[in-house]
Parts: C-alpha cells; structure tokens; sequence
C-alpha cells in the first residue's frame, strides 16, 4: 500500500471571499490559521474552506 502524505500544500479562505492564505501545520483548525494570520475576527459567524493541491499518483503498473 502506498502512502501519500498530505501535510504541505494547504491553503484556506472565507467561502465567499477570494483570497487564499497558507496554512502553516497540519493537523490544524480555523482559529489557528486565522490567528496565524492576523486574521481573526468573527470566526465563529463565517464559513471556511479548505485546500490541497494532490500530488499525481502513480499506479504500480506504471512503475514496473
């Protein structure tokens, strides 16, 4: 089985905003991120979204 660690590459947002901001650790949450930020204010009353770009994968079959 392989693994594919997800633990660089994020990025997060105010669902209706545009602007994307980095994600400094992984596992982490909204408040941190914000706060990492200078970012906080009415956490709790907006919804968040998250991203990761996925790294190709490559099935056994090809690496044979």
């Amino acid at each position: 089985m392989d693994v594919v660690k997800l633990e660089t590459g994020w990025s997060f947002k105010q669902t209706d905003a545009q602007k994307w901001h980095p994600v400094a650790r992984v596992p982490t949450n909204v408040h941190l991120d914000l706060l990492d930020n200078k970012l906080a204010s009415g956490v709790a009353k907006k919804t968040w979204t998250y991203k990761v770009t996925l790294p190709p994968i490559v099935s056994r079959a090809r690496r044979a």
